[in-house]
């Protein structure tokens, strides 16, 4: 068996190297089969959005049940109050190593530590926004939506609010960092993807009549993925807006909608207790064998072992289906240098997947499109000592580890 292993540090003006290999990659399954997990979860909890965490977890919102839960592998169960009245609603994994999470009915944004502790900030924020989902973005904050009065906020990791409004009217509901630097977002009472900078400027692209788009990720081709309110189609846009919209094989409208380790998007199917996928050609498969009548799943996210987890909404369980394929490459490297004024971090990774970077001010993330080396740059007169680097493969769960940044 492969352990974790660290490279030698070699401290100075050259600073760091350090080494993260994770544990092997699981063996390949056989596809579509499904285990559902009730033990440990509150009744009508409302289980909406989830993402993975690190040490083989899974996150997830609670909204009824004013609860953020996780569980794990082996479908062992734990519960974090967010506080009555809360109404937790999206998550995502910060580059802090923190989860945080959108409080829709008390207009703020929470924090949770993998110990426990939760925070809630909502300073900066209007009155009525109602925040829905969140996800990272490559400036290192954090970006959510605020459909009660149509904008987009962004918070940092120390919890500073600033909000955008110019070009949004309406309603922004889902977001996922794009491959062009930007957060992008659907509005589906007005039809239309739109994508955001890190400094706020927007762009809408309108889609074809009738189409509400829903859940919105970055696909393994480079793309954005969506699907829509109502209807038996998934949609693919290209980051200069051409799109297409796929129905042959969707026998039932598609709501979550996430990226898996087999290269493929994964979504579910409420109203016919399916789940699906879909190639990036437009293949479509869908799976219901094990799925337990009116459970309605709703969010799904990659999970440890090379599976996709789903929330069911109405069954009020949480439930894994196999992929068929195994987890994704999360080993990666680390190299630091630190000069006056400078601190470069080189992050060398197995394949596709995201990268962050917290220290600070010198908290960012990155896009890693392919194989092979990405750079951060942080320059000021006070660098962090220390850092935390993550690497999420696409279709993977998170590997992170905390490097002293050196006294050069």
């Amino acid at each position: 068996m492969q352990h974790t292993r660290r490279l030698a540090a070699v401290v100075g003006s050259v600073a760091v190297g350090v080494g993260l290999l994770a544990l092997p990659p699981a063996r390949a399954t056989q596809t579509g089969q499904v285990t559902e997990f009730d033990a440990g979860i509150a009744p009508d909890s409302g289980i909406a959005d989830m993402v993975p965490g690190r040490h083989g977890v899974v996150w997830f919102a609670q909204f009824y049940g004013d609860k953020i839960g996780r569980i794990t592998q082996t479908g062992r169960m734990r519960e974090f109050d967010t506080g009555a009245g809360s109404g937790p609603r999206g998550t995502v994994l910060g580059p802090d190593g923190n989860l945080w999470f959108t409080n829709a009915n008390d207009d703020s944004i929470g924090r949770l530590t993998p110990r426990g502790r939760v925070t809630t900030f909502r300073r900066g924020m209007t009155s009525g926004a109602e925040p829905q989902f969140i996800t990272t973005g490559t400036d290192g904050n954090l970006w959510f939506s605020e459909i009660g009065v149509s904008r987009i906020g962004r918070i940092s990791p120390g919890g500073r609010i600033t909000e955008f409004s110019r070009g949004l009217d309406q309603a922004p509901m889902f977001l996922t960092p794009g491959p062009d630097d930007a957060v992008w977002f659907t509005q589906p009472s007005g039809g239309s993807v739109g994508r955001i900078s890190a400094t706020g400027r927007v762009r809408t692209f309108d889609l074809p009549t009738g189409i509400a788009p829903w859940e919105i990720v970055m696909g393994r081709d480079g793309n954005l993925w969506f699907t829509a309110v109502s209807a038996e189609q998934i949609g693919r846009m290209t980051p200069k807006g051409r799109v297409t919209v796929f129905t042959r094989g969707i026998t039932a409208d598609a709501l979550g909608l996430a990226a898996g380790p087999d290269g493929r998007l994964w979504f579910t199917q409420p109203t016919a207790d399916q789940v699906g996928r879909i190639s990036i050609r437009g293949k479509v498969r869908e799976f219901s064998r094990g799925i337990s009548p009116d459970a309605e799943p709703h969010g799904i996210t990659a999970g440890p072992g090379g599976v996709m987890w789903f929330g069911e909404l109405a069954g009020n369980r949480m439930a894994r289906i196999t992929t068929g394929a195994a987890s994704p490459d999360h080993r990666f490297q680390v190299h630091t240098s630190r000069k006056a004024g400078r601190l470069a971090t080189s992050v060398t990774v197995p394949g596709q997947g995201w990268v962050s970077s917290f220290g600070g001010r010198c908290s960012t993330a990155t896009m890693a499109m392919h194989a092979g080396t990405v750079r951060l740059v942080c320059r000021g007169r006070r660098l962090p000592a220390r850092q935390l680097v993550t690497f999420t493969p696409t279709g993977g769960t998170p590997r992170a580890v905390t490097i002293s940044a050196g006294r050069g």
